[in-house]
């Protein structure tokens, strides 16, 4: 390139002053800029994806052309945090995540991502993912989000289709039970308590005589229809699920009174008695219904599930046919009268006592084992083989997660009758997901595993069991807030074994208590742990650290570098005397410098110890008191380093 000028010089003559200059390199550089813009281009024109560019400033966003041939019309481009919320091309269930995303942009987050809902020309929504990188300005602040628009509308949906697959009841193609549990306790979470809902619990009366008389194919045809009429009579907002057999369960959400679901009870009985009237004709068919409501009756699924069952027994109790709502004491009632009622008369009152008996002793047992235990894995072995010997199983065990992962477990205590294999060296460190599926879902809603015989089970869980020996197995669920944390066990081995309702109910409390005790010490362990780790984290500092009650100046903590330095203090005599041998604080204090202003910092001589220290303090609580904390780090080097080097410059200015 050059640059010339056409310059009249004194003498008249005119000269041409040239510069030139070698742009060989800028023009190489220009080049490769043109052919990346060329590149970008082409990928821009070969990709579906949509890039924008949003100026956090200005609040802007510019969006590459392939949103007009994506979407078909003009996007919101600027005012894009006051516009937002109103946007009418993103779904409405989407903008609350859409938002989010955005504040978290704008407030400093380096990446983010997001899924939500556009709508294209056609007025259809469509999924799509934005993935954003944020650019700061030199002073850290959040300038301008960089990022793409991709379509996964396809990849969703096809996802969604699998999830509902595996959601759905084969037969019925409702919810099945998992599927259910899962979205009420997720609506229950969210909604806090607040307003009215309901769960109906439906049985179908005397169902085994359709089987027995019919066959299994027309039950099914019935169980289809059954399921048909009932969905006819609920909102689509209402999870109507089949949670096995002739069993149905359906969840009202928001119904603002308890009338609604009471009505649509009865509506559904009257619709089952005339249902079969043509085709079982010697098979009364109706139906039984239990309802809870929440929040009084439940704000979990767990409580609801119970106590809506509860009420569904008390109806099957009073006759079938009927609606009942859950009441606590009705329901209590109606289950003594039946197991009273079960039984020969002049039998009632013994078996009610043996029963009572032999509770009220494991229980007691059990609890005063544990409360009084010096020893506690003794403790818990010895209430193992009492409750095994009383109940006459052949094995007896506790399962817990691993401590740094709660996705597998290990046999930690078992007893094994006389002639039974041990299990436990054997089963340690297991994941969950490789035991025949995940282990966890054998529990139910009461978490309870009751297996009469394993040949019932998949071909997978029941290798799992029969390598152990075990023909019958009754299993209780250890939870914390909800948690899965292991189980209790009981295995019969060799042949099938049939337990009594009274059993079960027994092994299930002990196993609670059991769980209750055993959950209370493995939390007392990690806090004993913790404790230790920061005694040794302290004991191992090379600073003299210690706690000091902020109004008697008395020694709260003393690690053990200040042990050694002044044996002669321990806990409860003031630091004064302890350290300074006075009787009083001293005047130059390091808690007095911080009381007022939260820490403070002082270097100090110690002429008893003969040190100088840097004190570091700050206030904290102890307890439930005001104390303050102490790091005296040692100095005494560099005081002696400078001492020296003052004598020195003292002697130069003499000479």
């Amino acid at each position: 390139m050059d640059r010339s000028i056409l310059v009249t010089e004194e003498d008249g003559l005119e000269y041409i002053y040239t510069l030139l200059v070698d742009v060989t390199q800028s023009h190489k550089a220009m080049e490769e800029l043109q052919m990346s813009a060329e590149r970008y281009k082409i990928i821009l024109d070969q990709t579906k994806d949509v890039i924008f560019e949003w100026k956090i400033a200005t609040d802007e966003i510019s969006y590459s052309s392939n949103w007009e041939h994506e979407y078909g019309y003009q996007p919101i481009m600027d005012g894009i945090s006051r516009r937002l919320p109103f946007a009418s091309h993103i779904n409405p269930d989407d903008i609350p995540d859409v938002l989010k995303f955005t504040n978290d942009m704008m407030t400093g987050r380096p990446f983010g991502d997001v899924e939500f809902r556009l709508a294209n020309s056609e007025g259809r929504y469509c999924w799509c993912r934005v993935r954003a990188t944020t650019q700061f300005d030199t002073a850290g602040k959040p300038r301008t989000v960089v990022g793409i628009i991709a379509d996964i509308d396809d990849e969703k949906r096809a996802t969604e289709k699998l999830i509902d697959r595996a959601e759905r009841d084969v037969l019925t193609k409702l919810y099945n039970k998992r599927a259910a549990r899962h979205k009420i306790s997720r609506f229950l979470e969210l909604s806090q308590g607040s307003g009215c809902s309901a769960m109906l619990m439906i049985d179908v009366d005397n169902f085994k005589l359709v089987n027995d008389r019919y066959g299994h194919m027309f039950g099914d045809a019935v169980l289809t229809e059954m399921a048909s009429r009932i969905s006819s009579h609920f909102r689509d907002s209402d999870i109507v699920s089949r949670i096995g057999g002739d069993e149905f369960m359906v969840f009202m959400p928001g119904i603002g009174k308890h009338e609604i679901a009471m009505e649509r009870a009865e509506r559904l009985m009257a619709s089952f008695q005339t249902m079969f009237k043509n085709n079982l004709k010697d098979v009364p068919f109706s139906c039984s219904i239990g309802i809870a409501y929440s929040p009084e009756d439940g704000s979990d699924f767990q409580s609801l599930f119970q106590n809506s069952d509860a009420a569904l027994y008390q109806a099957k109790l009073e006759g079938k046919n009927r609606c009942m709502q859950y009441c606590k004491s009705a329901v209590n009632t109606a289950f003594e009268f039946k197991e009273e009622a079960d039984r020969p008369e002049d039998e009632r009152e013994s078996a009610e006592q043996r029963g009572q008996v032999t509770v009220a002793k494991v229980i007691s047992m059990t609890f005063q084992e544990l409360y009084d235990a010096a020893d506690f894995d003794q403790a818990m072995n010895s209430i193992l083989e009492m409750t095994g010997r009383l109940f006459h199983v052949s094995r007896v065990y506790i399962f817990e997660n691993c401590a740094d992962n709660e996705e597998r477990c290990t046999n930690t205590f078992e007893w094994c009758r006389e002639g039974i294999r041990p299990q436990r060296d054997e089963l340690r460190n297991l994941a969950y997901g490789d035991m025949g599926g995940d282990y966890r879902d054998n529990f139910n809603e009461e978490g309870v595993f009751y297996c009469l015989d394993i040949t019932e089970l998949t071909p997978e869980l029941q290798c799992l069991l029969a390598d152990q020996g075990i023909a019958s197995v009754l299993q209780c669920s250890i939870t914390a807030d909800g948690v899965f944390k292991g189980f209790v066990g009981f295995d019969e081995c060799g042949t099938a074994r049939i337990w009594t309702q009274e059993q079960v109910d027994c092994l299930v409390f002990l196993s609670k208590m059991l769980s209750t005790f055993l959950l209370k010490k493995r939390a007392e362990d990690r806090v004993r742990e913790s404790m230790l780790n920061l005694e040794r984290v302290l004991n191992n500092q090379n600073s003299w650290i210690y706690v000091i009650d902020g109004d008697t100046y008395e020694l709260r903590y003393i690690n053990e570098k200040t042990h050694r330095l002044a044996p002669e203090s321990r806990l409860g005599i003031c630091c004064y005397d302890a350290f300074f041998h006075r009787d009083k604080p001293c005047e130059r204090c390091p808690v007095r410098e911080c009381a007022g202003k939260g820490s403070s910092a002082m270097e100090i001589y110690n002429p008893v110890l003969k040190v100088w220290t840097l004190a570091d303090s700050s206030r904290i609580r102890w307890g439930d008191r005001d104390a303050f904390l102490l790091a005296c780090h040692d100095i005494s080097p560099y005081k002696e380093g400078e001492a020296a080097e003052g004598v020195t410059l003292l002697n130069l200015e003499d000479r």
